[in-house]
């Protein structure tokens, strides 16, 4: 149940440079329930928003809770994270599927992700590294020419602090 943790390991398997005419997808087959990672939602949010990567997930059923303990824990433990990683999938401009239309929902879910495409823009030189929000819409002509669209976007980049060359 260390999911946030294994999909922030996962980004720095892809190649550096990064190649931005290939898509970067990780896919989370999980019971979204997180309750041992070390790794908290904004830095999964951060790792996958700076690997340029989409999450998607397959919620899997969940596992009956854990009874309680009845001894609490002591010491300079790290305290650990709890939470969904679905904020991480919409961030990132993901989708989910539930596991039980796991084999309907797949290749559906495969052939979007390759549709992708990049939208390019120019940003000018931050002095310091931030997070910058988007919002990313279809204009009203191309709405009333595709009614039924679904726009699935980031919402929002890190931009890099200038450098001496810029």
């Amino acid at each position: 149940m260390l999911i946030s943790t294994a999909v922030r390991a996962a980004t720095a398997i892809f190649p550096k440079p990064k190649d931005r005419t290939r898509p970067r997808v990780i896919v989370a087959l999980t019971a979204d329930v997180e309750v041992k990672s070390s790794t908290g939602l904004t830095d999964l949010i951060t790792g996958l928003l700076e690997a340029d990567t989409t999450l998607f997930g397959v919620i899997l059923a969940a596992p009956p809770s854990p009874p309680p303990s009845r001894f609490p824990i002591r010491g300079n433990r790290k305290p650990v994270q709890t939470g969904s990683i679905l904020p991480a999938i919409e961030a990132t401009g993901g989708e989910v599927a539930p596991g039980d239309l796991f084999s309907e929902r797949l290749p559906g879910l495969i052939r979007r992700a390759r549709r992708r495409y990049l939208l390019g823009f120019y940003a000018e030189p931050s002095p310091t590294r931030r997070y910058h929000l988007l919002d990313v819409r279809l204009s009203p002509g191309a709405l009333a020419l595709y009614p039924n669209a679904l726009v699935r976007a980031r919402k929002g980049f890190y931009a890099e602090p200038a450098t001496a060359d810029h």
